[in-house]
């Protein structure tokens, strides 16, 4: 996959990139940091590595030895491919459940809806598949989900401590690909091996594999395993889970449902797309009707433990950080004048309010970004672009950007 590799002389075949190759190949994409491959038909498929969507031009073949000797050129994908290959990914992802197979053929082509489902190659990799009729053709998506469940460790500390409330409502939030999934899954690790708790997931697609440790773990898919958030969230309340983990609240239902478990002594952890605390806050209180919103006001007032705010961003070349990729994070805690704040719904004053509290474990934005800058991690470039979004920034942050 590295332009030397390319660049040498090596005996070379032309091929349509074909799911069997795809297969065949996975595991190479996910040593180097791939998390994310497209196709469509007209171009060769495109690859995403630390945020940066490259094209697939070639892949090296190598021996037992891990010497390359041979090159695949990739060809551009026909309509035909892109159909082969998203036929041959849902025959291979539902291989036990032929009525799966002809209920998603029918989905994606006489219904001409978009599907998408889990899928597993064994002793290889895990992935999210996503696939999508377009100008009569399909167009597919890959999302590489890690084998290995994240360390809570390599989070701040001030994250890891909402593993220790036995109730309430913790809302991770962030755009899509922003690493939520991966920040839920190492809390409920750490719950898991720390305390003895009945935890129930529900998940869109199951992504991260838990095993049971000291804590006994559920996980449901929501379409195969229940039908609803609403229906999923009731069944988890009837059979007394402690921990409740909720894939996403899109309904006034789910909200109602979730903030009455947490006020009734479940720890309610789910995940919102909102760029900020405040946002998240504001969102939730504008899916109700006014006649409700000074009830849901005082429910979060009382049951929110923590809400966390995340960005994805690449790490500058030459970095020592081990990873492509870094967070910077926004922590918002509870305490007295929190409380009351959203209690009144005045959630202006949540980002000076982060600040006053950095001693009791709360980060802005803008400090995690500027401590990764100056850190050396991320670039003045980066900094400037993800600053120049904060709205609440001081007049001499913006002396800053203007002077870099």
């Amino acid at each position: 996959m590295s332009e030397e590799v390319m660049e040498q002389e090596y005996s070379t075949e032309n091929k349509p990139f074909t799911f069997e190759l795809f297969k065949q190949f996975i595991g190479m994409l996910d040593e180097h940091s791939v998390t994310d491959i497209h196709l469509t038909p007209g171009t060769v498929p495109y690859i995403r590595q630390a945020k940066e969507l490259k094209p697939l031009n070639a892949i090296p073949v190598f021996n037992e030895d891990g010497e390359v000797v041979r090159v695949i050129n990739i060809l551009p994908l026909t309509s035909s491919d892109a159909q082969s290959f998203a036929f041959d990914t849902i025959e291979f992802a539902y291989r036990d459940s032929p009525t799966k197979v002809s209920e998603i053929k029918l989905q994606l082509g006489s219904k001409g809806e978009e599907v998408d489902f889990p899928v597993s190659i064994p002793s290889v990799c895990r992935f999210r598949c996503h696939i999508e009729t377009q100008r009569k053709t399909h167009s597919i998506s890959f999302s590489i989900i890690p084998d290995e469940i994240p360390s809570i460790d390599q989070f701040p500390s001030e994250i890891k401590r909402f593993t220790r409330f036995s109730n309430g409502f913790i809302v991770i939030s962030g755009k899509s690909n922003s690493g939520k999934t991966t920040t839920i899954a190492a809390l409920v690790d750490e719950i898991n091996k720390n305390f003895t708790r009945k935890i129930v997931t529900l998940e869109d697609h199951i992504e991260y594999l838990h095993k049971h440790d000291k804590s006994m773990i559920i996980q449901r898919e929501v379409g195969s395993d229940t039908k609803t958030y609403s229906t999923g969230l009731i069944a988890a309340i009837r059979e007394d889970a402690d921990v409740i983990v909720v894939g996403e609240l899109r309904t006034i239902d789910d909200f109602e449902l979730a903030l009455n478990a947490a006020e009734a002594g479940a720890l309610v952890i789910t995940n919102m797309h909102s760029p900020s605390s405040k946002d998240v806050l504001d969102r939730i209180v504008a899916m109700f009707p006014p006649d409700k919103q000074n009830q849901v006001k005082s429910q979060l007032a009382t049951v929110v433990r923590g809400v966390v705010c995340q960005q994805l961003i690449p790490v500058v070349p030459g970095s020592n950080y081990p990873a492509p990729l870094v967070s910077a994070f926004e922590i918002l805690g509870n305490n007295a004048e929190i409380s009351s704040v959203i209690r009144d719904g005045d959630f202006r004053k949540i980002p000076s309010l982060i600040e006053k509290y950095r001693d009791q474990h709360m980060w802005t934005m803008l400090e995690s970004l500027t401590r990764l800058k100056n850190e050396g991690i991320i670039s003045a470039e980066e900094w400037i672009n993800r600053v120049s979004l904060i709205p609440e920034r001081n007049k001499s942050v913006s002396s800053d950007i203007d002077s870099i």
